[in-house]
């Protein structure tokens, strides 16, 4: 529930809210200064708890659930956690103090100071925030209280002890240190912070060589990259079949658990389910067949000895026991999100965004569902966004609101409390393990979800070598959009919710094999293209049609040339004692666009013979030797010619010759893509007449 404080406003109002209050009433340079009052005062306007040395980033203010390690930082916790063990003297409780005092002031500046490196007066995300707090500013600090440990010296200044080494050893350790020097740095400069790694402190080392340092292995970042299609049609049936055939059995059973736990005592339930599954799937064999049953579907221990599980040869569905279940229930929830993130390629957050109420009804288009996205806005807490969904995601959302409302329920009949908010998660957690965990609350990390559902399939969880990741899917949609989507960046930068096609074209061009393989599909195309102009031909031919259908309803000045080919080759099959087989459309396609290099698509319904490097002079129109009308044109030219011919006789009526003589040649022009089409003008009345009377105006 949303406390006293917050009513009134919406999320993304109470931060810009509370931020402009205290900004009113402190200002930023006199945060170095607070006391500890002063640093509760400002932390609680600003929502991030009234506790001390705890900085708090709730549901509230970021819009999602996030890891509980940093929705609740604990700096004299996390400082202590990276220093390891040492003795406890009076000076370290007096470093400790003073490191605690120093953190939660920076935190103040990094919420309402200009702490953006890359813009001047931009601000960091509030869970960006929490991170550097836990994982870098806390390094530092406990590197900077064991120097200080040792050389025991007193807690003025908590930095300037530390030398050039100790700094070079952070940075070539952890790489994200040299960001946060740089944005110490920066306050620094700007009269904000004055306790801080400054480069006084590096200047006092006399020896401009220094100690020898070995040099570090340079680091590269690998992208996230597309997974394979070997992978992708491996795991595919797989979990399609998991969804449709086992999904509903898995409910059915989740169902009759329930009631079994309701009408039993709790110490008795796991027994009573083990008898219980045993007949249940007896007498759904008997019933129903084995088909559901024989499936390959690991539902033992995902981790054996901390190590993830890989292929073991028992604890296969269907499940022995409760235990099974609820890895079945892993299983399901794992193969709903993998499609949902193929449908909807979204960033794992707005994933998790989605809730269990999803649906907007919508009377005149298709059924879309709504989340949040966050990375690209402008509000901490994010945006509302929505997705439209084809047909198979609508029956996978709703069975997922099943799963976790049955869930639940059996952690309410159990006696085991559950998560009970207003508009619950989607995605939730299964079990109650871990610190503070309950069913039902939201999934933070959807990575290990995929991992073990791969694993549990029986399928590798490192394609290639590299993890399944969220990541992989958007990579993986934008490859194929690439590969069979014209202009698929435009396209594809309103799937991803981007604000820039550069970024759209990085996610393309991850993978370096993908300009090969749009070039070798855009020549299997142009093959294909000719085939079936080919066939067209050649299946008139054969039929005796009409002779103005010589051409399979296409038209241009190329099409004499391919009529004579699919000639020349019947002729020769039929002195070689051969027929026209299935691949011989193929073939002379192949040979005619030279191997795909011709027979482009130009503009809709216009083919052009010629390949792309082809250097004669390009002149394009109707009666081009390399042009071709494709056949769906006829209906449009069709069309065009019944709309001006009576603009003609409405101009000839009017005795409009100008107009006239434009329009016959507009008539002309369209007729004279299709061969037929100009034969049948020619004998019609009503043309005849409008040439008659143009050329009797002038006389």
């Amino acid at each position: 529930m949303r406390s006293v404080k917050y009513q009134g406003f919406s999320d993304n109002e109470f931060i810009g809210h509370s931020k402009a209050k205290v900004l009113s009433e402190y200002s930023v340079d006199k945060i170095q200064y607070f006391d500890k009052a002063t640093v509760i005062k400002c932390q609680e306007a600003l929502g991030h708890g009234s506790v001390y040395g705890i900085w708090r980033t709730g549901p509230e203010l970021t819009g999602r659930n996030i890891t509980p390690s940093l929705e609740a930082v604990n700096f004299r916790y996390e400082i202590q956690s990276k220093m390891g063990a040492y003795l406890q003297t009076p000076l370290f409780f007096e470093l400790l103090d003073q490191s605690e005092l120093w953190l939660a002031r920076y935190a103040l500046l990094l919420r309402i100071g200009p702490s953006s490196l890359r813009f001047v007066s931009g601000c960091l995300d509030i869970t960006t925030i929490s991170k550097t707090l836990r994982d870098h500013i806390a390094r530092l600090i406990a590197t900077a209280i064991k120097c200080k440990l040792v050389a025991e010296t007193s807690p003025i200044s908590l930095f300037l002890i530390l030398t050039t080494d100790d700094v070079q050893k952070l940075k070539n350790n952890h790489r994200s240190i040299s960001a946060e020097l740089a944005r110490m740095k920066k306050f620094h400069e700007m009269g904000l912070l004055s306790d801080i790694f400054c480069d006084a402190s590096v200047e006092t080392e006399f020896n401009p060589r220094g100690d020898k340092v070995e040099p570090q292995k340079e680091r590269v970042r690998e992208p996230w990259l597309p997974l394979p299609d070997w992978f992708m049609s491996e795991i595919g049936p797989k979990v399609l079949r998991l969804v449709k055939t086992i999904g509903p059995k898995i409910i059915d059973l989740g169902n009759e658990l329930v009631q079994i736990a309701k009408d039993s005592d709790a110490s008795l339930f796991p027994t009573l389910v083990q008898k219980f599954t045993a007949n249940y799937f007896c007498e759904f064999k008997e019933r129903e067949g084995a088909d559901v049953l024989d499936y390959s579907l690991y539902v033992g221990p995902a981790r054996i000895n901390g190590k993830m599980t890989e292929y073991l040869s028992w604890g296969y569905w269907p499940p022995k026991d409760f235990v099974q279940f609820k890895a079945a229930c892993a299983a399901l929830q794992g193969a709903h999100l993998w499609l949902v993130m193929l449908a909807v390629a979204g960033r794992s957050q707005e994933i998790l965004s989605i809730p269990r109420k999803c649906f907007v009804e919508s009377s005149e288009g298709p059924l879309t569902i709504n989340g949040k996205t966050y990375k690209l806005s402008k509000f901490f807490a994010g945006e509302n966004r929505d997705w439209v969904v084809p047909p198979l995601i609508i029956d996978v959302l709703k069975q997922q609101t099943e799963l976790a409302d049955l869930c639940e329920s059996l952690a309410d009949q159990r006696g085991r409390e559950s998560s009970h908010r207003d508009n619950p998660p989607l995605w939730i957690r299964l079990d109650a393990r871990g610190k503070g965990g309950r069913v039902g609350d939201q999934l933070i990390d959807l990575n290990n979800a995929l991992m073990y559902l791969c694993v549990r399939l029986g399928v590798t969880s490192k394609p290639e070598g590299v993890r399944v990741h969220s990541h992989r899917f958007r990579k993986t949609i934008a490859r194929l959009a690439a590969l069979a989507i014209t202009e698929s960046p435009r396209v594809l930068m309103q799937l991803f919710g981007h604000k820039d096609v550069g970024m759209t074209l990085s996610y393309i061009l991850t993978d370096k094999t993908l300009q090969a393989e749009i070039s070798q599909i855009s020549r299997e195309m142009r093959i294909m293209r000719c085939r079936d102009i080919v066939e067209r031909v050649h299946d008139n031919l054969t039929t005796e049609r009409s002779p103005f259908e010589k051409y399979g309803g296409y038209g241009g000045g190329a099409m004499p040339g391919v009529l004579s080919a699919v000639k020349a080759r019947e002729s020769l099959l039929l002195q070689s004692d051969k027929t026209w087989g299935v691949n011989t459309a193929y073939e002379l396609g192949s040979l005619l666009s030279l191997n795909g290099e011709g027979y482009r698509l130009i503009r809709p319904g216009v083919i052009c013979t010629k390949p792309l490097k082809d250097f004669m002079p390009c002149v394009c129109g109707s009666d081009c030797v390399n042009r071709i009308e494709d056949r769906t044109l006829r209906r449009d030219t069709a069309k065009v010619l019944e709309v001006l011919m009576g603009d003609g006789i409405r101009a000839r009526s009017e005795n409009n010759l100008l107009l006239l003589e434009c329009i016959v040649g507009q008539i002309s022009t369209e007729a004279s893509r299709f061969p037929d089409i100009e034969k049948t003008l020619l004998d019609d009345p009503d043309y005849c007449a409008l040439k008659l009377a143009l050329e009797g105006g002038y006389e």
